[in-house]
């Protein structure tokens, strides 16, 4: 008679787990809708914030000349203002000139002339008059806002076309001996 090998318990727990296995199980299968649903959602979200972005920083944007038509366009169709474009780097003071005034007495009368060197047109600029005195140190200095300096509100500087402005302040006395102006 032959022996029959007796099998090890881990074989026999083996087989039995073999005969009481889970049924295999496929994953299901992708749904597209949903996927589809999701990437339309996001992409809206992506243009409703870049379009507030745009909204919010308009000022700063609207200071790049590469964007500023692409600005304009989209305040026309959202009903907002685009600020006005400055550079002041780009506005040239091409003759300035400092006289004492008779009417009234004590006065300086400031007469400056402009030309706007930017290839659109601008609006005036903050201007900034600096006295010194003889030896360099200032006495004084004062700013003045573009309605302060012109006699019609909202002044525009048009592309390489002079622009005369004057306006008068109190004479500082003889200590004021030199003059510097700055476009802010």
């Amino acid at each position: 008679m032959r022996r029959i090998p007796m099998p090890s318990r881990s074989r026999i727990l083996i087989q039995i787990f073999a005969s009481r296995a889970l049924p295999r199980m496929n994953p299901p299968p992708l749904r597209s809708r949903p996927r589809l649903v999701w990437l339309i959602v996001n992409l809206l979200l992506v243009g409703v914030f870049s379009t507030q972005s745009a909204y919010a920083f308009r000022a700063e944007l609207g200071q790049d000349l590469r964007l500023r038509p692409w600005l304009e366009q989209g305040c026309e169709m959202l009903n907002c203002e685009l600020p006005a474009w400055t550079d002041p780097s780009q506005i040239e003071i091409i003759d300035r000139e400092v006289r004492a005034n008779t009417l009234p007495p004590g006065t300086l009368t400031i007469g400056i002339t402009l030309v706007n060197t930017a290839p659109i047109t601008q609006p005036l600029p903050t201007l900034q008059l600096t006295l010194a005195r003889l030896d360099g140190n200032i006495i004084g200095l004062r700013r003045f806002t573009p309605a302060e300096i012109s006699l019609t509100p909202n002044t525009r500087l048009p592309p390489d076309t002079p622009v005369r402005v004057s306006f008068d302040l109190l004479d500082p006395g003889e200590e004021a001996a030199s003059f510097r102006f700055d476009l802010l």
